[in-house]
């Protein structure tokens, strides 16, 4: 019951992010292949492109994948550290390299919304040219992208250690 509860909440939010960060690398190429486009037939350029980009479209590619990255395992492993480890020591290194993942990222994503909340709090912007861009709202990403991925790790790391022993329950 609680191993389905948590596939589909992992499903889904590996999900979200994927299409979240697919749908804002979509906008990015629309947004500067338009104004690229504006320059070679002499229109005016998109304003504040660069800035759009770096703050609105960067953040969520970089941050929301490592959801589904982490749900499928797809992180890089050492397995030199690991490769000639017996099942058991090596199931045991995978869940304390989950906890610490969980827990690192955990930390990581309560700083996030420390600054996220600074951000919004003081109504966060940048000056381009003729007006305020408004950037608070990307701060959110960064908090959201890491906390989901802590949270799949410690689902994972709950799941390895209720696994009979000898088993692993690493998902394909």
């Amino acid at each position: 019951m609680m191993d389905s509860l948590f596939d589909k909440a992992s499903r889904f939010i590996a999900s979200a992010g994927a299409i979240l960060a697919g749908g804002a690398a979509l906008l990015m190429m629309l947004h500067i292949c338009t104004d690229v486009a504006f320059k070679y037939l002499g229109l005016n350029p998109i304003p504040a492109t660069m800035e759009i980009t770096t703050a609105y479209y960067m953040v969520p590619i970089t941050f929301l994948p490592l959801i589904s990255i982490q749900r499928c395992r797809k992180h890089v492993v050492v397995e030199l550290l690991i490769g000639n480890l017996s099942g058991r020591k090596r199931r045991i290194t995978e869940i304390n390299a989950l906890l610490a993942t969980a827990a690192y990222c955990f930390f990581l994503a309560v700083g996030g919304v420390t600054e996220a909340l600074d951000a919004t709090a003081r109504n966060e912007f940048r000056y381009v040219g003729y007006f305020d861009l408004s950037v608070w709202q990307s701060r959110w990403f960064v908090p959201a992208g890491i906390g989901g991925m802590a949270l799949v790790a410690l689902g994972q790391a709950i799941r390895e250690i209720r696994a009979p022993s000898g088993e692993s329950s690493r998902e394909q």
